[in-house]
């Protein structure tokens, strides 16, 4: 991975080294893995749905940005409504050619739909046109809250 220059930010602390770079934050633990925060906006209906617990699963194109997400990175979503914030470690990453095999893979409530609503793939049209998931492939991202005092 090719990172941009640390900022005037990059701190060290103990063990754990903190470093700014662009809109990502990284951090090293003591086995010199990477960790990195990811920003990303989401519709309030699916920051809701995460928040209650009950969306496990991030649906995205599998696009530049969303590739370089890793298991053990932080996501911090924001909701596009109201700008609150939620911190959520990425447990999963399954990548997949299509909306549709993503779809067949995981039950309806991990992926955002409640019990009365019919999953549909091409729901994400609304969000993406067919050209980019040719192009990129999909990627569900699952998800686990992190409590404020561990953000």
């Amino acid at each position: 991975m090719n990172h941009s220059k640390p900022s005037e930010h990059t701190r060290k602390s103990g063990c754990l080294k903190k470093v700014c770079v662009d809109k990502y934050h990284f951090k090293v633990d003591r086995m010199g893995r990477d960790k990195m925060t990811h920003y990303m906006n989401l519709w309030d209906d699916s920051f809701q749905a995460i928040k209650e617990g009950w969306k496990t699963i991030e649906m995205r194109l599998n696009d530049e940005k969303r590739s370089m997400i890793k298991v053990d990175d932080i996501i911090e979503f924001t909701n596009t409504s109201n700008q609150e914030k939620l911190s959520c470690k990425v447990i999963n990453i399954y990548k997949y050619s299509d909306f549709s095999e993503l779809y067949e893979n995981h039950d309806k409530q991990s992926i955002g739909y409640r019990e009365n609503e019919k999953a549909d793939p091409d729901d994400m049209l609304l969000y993406y046109t067919k050209e980019q998931i040719e192009k990129y492939g999909v990627v569900g991202i699952e998800l686990t809250k992190l409590n404020k005092s561990t953000d």
